[in-house]
């Protein structure tokens, strides 16, 4: 992962949504209230949550804290990380019987699709990323059904090439928000990374709006980490590049460390950007020029880029309780009856 996923900025919600969601809400949030009034239960609409590529973490951490509110989860995993262990296949396995979660495909080794198509050919993407990666989980007990390019990296080609391979693919969104996939089965995810920071109340914001008009909020995210990877400084001063902060803070990890700015602006604050050092009362911006960007006296969160902080995850879980429906993506999207036992179809990966 040598770049940031995707095209959402973490800019807060996009003005289209912002006007969409006032005039429908507001048709919407009297019936909310109205059926709590009388003890109706008003949970309507769909949580999907996505994991990318395979972490330990995700039995650890994450996995537990969706259970404590009922949920679930999809998980995209390149094959590859099951072959160095970087997650167990007992781990998956464990996820998957007993946690509920489905297992989609992040494609065998992690290449960029488009990249990749571009240097070899779409012919060898499909045999050596796809079609290699579906079968490696056919023989391992999986029915994958799913795709999420690595990345989040497609095109037309990409997405026409493996309709005959899964059954749905995601797609980068900035808000995440949907009633129905497209007639090609892509559906749109927004990220939960700090790479791409939206603040907790964008995101009851849009757990709300889901709720109220029965559609479905798709996030996605890598790891869940304790709030020990993350610190929340006040700007002291600029010079060029270098930050210094009011106060100090220590870091459990400083590996890929990416600084969001303004935390405490609801809307149309800079993208995240990375560090190239941080030593606790200083910090250095990989890219020269940034420190335009920033002010003193502005609250900034630094962590880890690809990663959500644990406070965070727990405090949406806890929101979407009872607002809003878990599920798993193809459970979600139609493609597996949720109260059947699930038999794998057979697909062109099978000969």
């Amino acid at each position: 992962m040598n770049s940031l996923e995707g095209s959402s900025s973490g800019r807060g919600d996009t003005p289209s949504f912002v006007g969409q969601a006032s005039g429908l809400y507001r048709r919407s949030v009297a019936t909310l209230v109205f059926c709590g009034m009388i003890g109706l239960s008003v949970s309507a609409g769909d949580l999907l949550l996505q994991f990318d590529d395979g972490f330990e973490n995700w039995i650890t951490v994450v996995a537990p804290e969706l259970e404590k509110v009922g949920g679930t989860a999809t998980c995209y995993v390149n094959n590859q990380a099951l072959d160095s262990g970087k997650l167990s296949i007992d781990t998956l396995k464990t996820l998957h019987s007993k946690f509920g979660w489905e297992v989609g495909t992040h494609t065998y080794h992690h290449y960029d699709a488009k990249t990749r198509v571009m240097t070899h050919s779409l012919d060898a993407w499909l045999k050596e990323e796809l079609q290699i990666s579906l079968k490696d989980f056919t023989r391992r007990g999986f029915e994958v059904k799913s795709l999420a390019f690595p990345y989040n990296s497609q095109g037309p080609d990409l997405t026409v090439a493996i309709q005959p391979w899964v059954m749905s693919y995601r797609r980068s969104d900035a808000v995440g928000i949907f009633n129905k996939t497209g007639t090609d089965g892509g559906f749109p995810a927004a990220s939960l990374d700090v790479a791409h920071y939206t603040p907790i109340q964008t995101l009851k914001g849009r757990i709300d709006f889901a709720q109220a008009e029965n559609q479905t909020l798709s996030l996605y995210a890598h790891r869940v980490l304790p709030d020990n990877h993350y610190a929340s400084l006040v700007i002291e001063k600029i010079e060029n590049d270098r930050i210094t902060f009011t106060t100090a803070a220590k870091l459990k990890s400083t590996e890929s460390l990416v600084l969001v700015p303004d935390i405490l602006r609801p809307v149309r604050r800079p993208a995240p950007f990375g560090l190239a050092s941080f030593d606790g009362k200083y910090a250095v911006l990989s890219v020269a020029g940034s420190g335009k960007h920033l002010r003193p006296g502005s609250t900034v969160l630094i962590g880890p880029s690809y990663s959500t902080r644990l406070s965070d995850f727990r405090t949406l879980l806890n929101y979407a309780k009872g607002r809003l429906r878990f599920r798993t993506v193809s459970v979600a999207l139609g493609h597996v009856d949720q109260n059947a036992p699930q038999k794998r179809q057979s697909s062109p990966a099978d000969k």
